[in-house]
């Protein structure tokens, strides 16, 4: 009984750890990436073009 109890504590603080990692990480942000954009003014788009 006394080991289930720790395992149990354990459980419990690694969840409390993973929660709290989680509510201090950023919001995740979604972008756009113009890929003709990218083409026409890069080096490396003008060489490929």
């Amino acid at each position: 009984m006394r080991t289930l109890n720790m395992v149990f504590v354990a459980t419990i603080i690694a969840f409390s750890f993973l929660v709290a990692s989680s509510y201090g990480a950023d919001v995740a942000k979604i972008g756009i990436v113009d890929f003709q954009r990218i083409l026409e003014t890069s080096s490396a788009g003008k060489m490929a073009m």
